[in-house]
């Protein structure tokens, strides 16, 4: 875990966890980590689960699944839990003493009290823009494409701190100045977010179509919205709403979203 950045407080709890799982072969430990999508969550719990060797990933559907080979393995990680059905067929795991479960979840308020009250419940924070710049700079060099600290600032200011967009758009500016589209400079790179509909703030072309729609109509159900825009209710409601709620554009009722101004823009829309 020392590769990790950000989320200190997880990651230190995670090492002593660990110096006490490794003192003591029988120890049972269920860990839940909570935070939206992109944040690393799966990322931290491979991080955690190889220090024990192998271990079994698993993304449930409906039901709990390998349950012939748990003894394989002391180190399960099961993502995306809140999709599980029937949490039950989990429970006789969780109270034996071999085994160290890591789940993650998106989800909030969605999974079972006997299964949260199984586990340490870890909540990502939301990631500094220091440690979003430390993380760019890290991926730019396992991808051989080194940036400068300003070239990461820049993009870090843009991927609505989130650690999964800030490599995927380090990514994508490797890309178009390999093709020499623009040169590797800061206005190199601003030329090259516009071509991709990314702005200063972080805001995207998704994100501008949804605040013209709903300045219109000034009030409208995620249905009418989805329709409008032809775009999928979950692409809506995890990857455009959260960060126009934040940024105090809209808000969500029980009427349906209401557009509440441009406030924090800057010259995007």
């Amino acid at each position: 875990m020392n590769e990790f950045v950000g989320q200190n407080k997880i990651v230190r709890e995670l090492a002593a966890i660990e110096d006490a799982l490794k003192r003591d072969k029988n120890l049972s430990i269920n860990l839940l980590l909570r935070g939206p999508g992109g944040c690393g969550k799966t990322m931290l719990a491979q991080s955690f689960a190889s220090k024990f060797g192998r271990f079994s990933f698993q993304i449930p559907r409906n039901h709990f699944m390998w349950k012939e080979r748990m003894d394989g393995y002391r180190c399960h990680i099961v993502d995306e839990i809140h999709l599980l059905k029937t949490p039950e067929e989990v429970y006789p795991y969780l109270d034996k003493k071999q085994f160290v479960f890591i789940f993650a979840t998106t989800e909030v308020g969605v999974l079972a009290e006997p299964l949260t009250s199984r586990c340490i419940n870890l909540v990502f924070q939301e990631y500094s823009l220091e440690d979003i710049v430390s993380i760019i700079i890290q991926h730019s060099k396992d991808i051989d494409f080194e940036v400068t600290e300003d070239t990461a600032k820049l993009i870090a200011e843009r991927c609505k701190l989130s650690p999964r967009i800030a490599k995927q758009y380090l990514e994508r500016m490797h890309f178009i100045i390999e093709k020499k589209y623009h040169p590797l400079t800061l206005n190199g790179i601003i030329n090259a977010f516009k071509d991709i509909g990314v702005f200063e703030g972080g805001y995207t072309d998704a994100d501008i179509m949804y605040l013209k729609l709903l300045s219109k109509l000034g009030k409208a159900s995620l249905q009418t919205i989805s329709g409008a825009l032809r775009m999928d209710k979950a692409t809506i409601t995890n990857d455009i709403e959260p960060f126009l709620i934040m940024n105090g554009h809209i808000s969500i009722g029980s009427k349906g979203r209401q557009f509440l101004g441009w406030r924090k823009m800057n010259d995007n829309s």
